[in-house]
């Protein structure tokens, strides 16, 4: 059964962690993408994630904390995110649609002066 009011989920932060100064230079961290959303209630939460707003899958299901990193993501790509709860009631609504951008590689030696 679905609980279209009973539990609004709202994507509260979406960024991309990077640690640059944790490599030597040249080389370039792993892009990753933390999300966090509102817990209100739930045993449970999905993840979905597509490239294109209006297509997602489920990357992750029934992760127990109001937070995921998503570690497989691309340089240069954008990502669309939503979450939903899943209890004994079944499966909620999918929250609000984020978008995440990767930045592409840097000193590539593309473009340039």
């Amino acid at each position: 059964m679905k609980y279209r009011n009973w539990l609004p989920f709202i994507l509260f932060v979406v960024w991309v962690l990077f640690w640059p100064k944790m490599y030597s230079p040249g080389q370039q961290p792993s892009p990753s993408v933390t999300i966090g959303w509102t817990d209100n209630g739930g045993d449970c939460f999905q993840v979905y994630r597509g490239t294109q707003f209006d297509q997602l899958s489920v990357i992750a299901g029934c992760v127990p904390e109001p937070v995921f990193i998503d570690t497989s993501v691309q340089r240069g790509r954008v990502y669309y995110y939503a979450v939903s709860a899943l209890s004994e009631f079944g499966e909620s609504d999918k929250s609000n649609v984020v978008t995440a951008v990767i930045p592409p590689p840097t000193g590539t030696g593309a473009g340039g002066c």
